[in-house]
């Protein structure tokens, strides 16, 4: 049985009409676009799970990031074509390895600091319980439940 195509698979033909109305106007900026959003278009077409469709955002917006500060850099010449541009592809590619990096690296970063807040939470709460104890002394740690009730007054 065949998946349907994710959203952005379905995006895709309105991406390439873009960058072909892009090339009527300005050959070397659309040139950039095409090659620069290859990461994307990688992730858009390899991702899966129920996160598939932010993971692409993520990195699609990331990478067009560094295309649009590719394009509104200082090497764009008619000479040069943009394909062989390193500093317009480095600055695309660096766009799409940091949202690589947010969608790989971010779950784990929020994993280890969500760990560390729930364990000082925990060593807060000990700490609490030593000084209640110290207090009350150890009748506090009895909890109602482990108390026999005392069924001989029960009949009101």
């Amino acid at each position: 049985m065949r998946r349907a195509p994710s959203v952005g698979a379905r995006l895709m033909p309105l991406f390439m009409l873009l960058v072909a109305g892009l090339a009527v106007f300005n050959m070397p900026v659309a040139a950039l676009l095409c090659f620069g959003m290859i990461p994307t278009i990688v992730i858009v077409y390899t991702a899966t799970g129920i996160y598939a469709g932010l993971k692409a955002q993520i990195v699609g917006l990331s990478n067009l990031a560094g295309v649009l500060a590719a394009i509104a850099g200082p090497s764009q010449q008619v000479m040069n074509p943009p394909v062989f541009d390193t500093y317009g592809l480095a600055l695309a590619f660096a766009g799409a390895a940091f949202g690589y990096g947010l969608v790989f690296m971010g779950p784990i970063v929020a994993a280890v600091v969500l760990q560390s807040f729930s364990q000082e939470r925990l060593r807060q709460l000990t700490k609490q319980r030593q000084t209640l104890i110290e207090q009350w002394g150890g009748e506090i740690l009895v909890s109602p439940v482990e108390t026999k009730p005392d069924h001989e007054g029960s009949g009101s």
